[in-house]
């Protein structure tokens, strides 16, 4: 059976709802990848017909095909022969959007992807990171967007990329910075500091 904690994310998310200093209060007590359970400025809009979904996965099986299901969901919301789907190369366009506008516009990017997979899975309690880096491609160097999905019986976080083959992760991909939100990559800081490092 999946072990996960959907009791303890409710709290959290309830609490980031009404109070997001109260909810970093409770965060600290906790172990740090509880984290990554709580729902940011750009995910706590998440419809709930959409986490809805979720519930509906079968507990007893094995954990990657558990994950292949919750992946299944987020597909399914972004198909091109259901749906008039969007996509979009600016990364901030395809970065600071909602949830909920993701669904209603139908944008299908690398980041909507992980930030839909990251509702999805916190909903349920299972902690969740979105990354942000870049892909090599070509000799040539792509802003990417992926998670990285606590394994319970591993003990920490393992990547996937939905975008891959398989969701593996290559030496191709190069990790800049883990998010709870994408909403830290908005500040004028980070914009150096992804400049300095893609010059080096």
């Amino acid at each position: 059976m999946i072990k996960y904690n959907k009791k303890l994310a409710q709290q959290l998310n309830n609490l980031c709802r009404k109070s997001t200093i109260r909810a970093n209060q409770a965060l600290a007590k906790m172990p740090r990848r509880n984290k990554y359970l709580a729902f940011g400025r750009y995910t706590r809009d998440c419809p709930k017909w959409f986490l809805k979904k979720f519930d509906k996965i079968d507990q007893h099986q094995l954990y990657s095909w558990f994950l292949a299901d919750a992946f299944g969901i987020v597909f399914s919301e972004l198909d091109r022969k259901k749906f008039k789907v969007k996509t979009t190369k600016n990364w901030r366009k395809s970065r600071f959007i909602s949830a909920k506008d993701i669904l209603r516009k139908r944008l299908r990017t690398c980041a909507s992807l992980a930030l839909l997979t990251a509702c999805g899975l916190r909903y349920l309690g299972i902690p969740t990171k979105l990354i942000h880096g870049y892909l090599l491609e070509s000799k040539e160097k792509f802003r990417h967007a992926w998670n990285e999905i606590y394994f319970p019986d591993y003990k920490k976080f393992l990547p996937m990329d939905m975008t891959r083959l398989n969701y593996k992760i290559t030496d191709k991909h190069i990790k800049m910075k883990e998010c709870v939100d994408w909403s830290g990559l908005d500040s004028p800081k980070w914009d150096v500091v992804e400049r300095y490092k893609r010059l080096r």
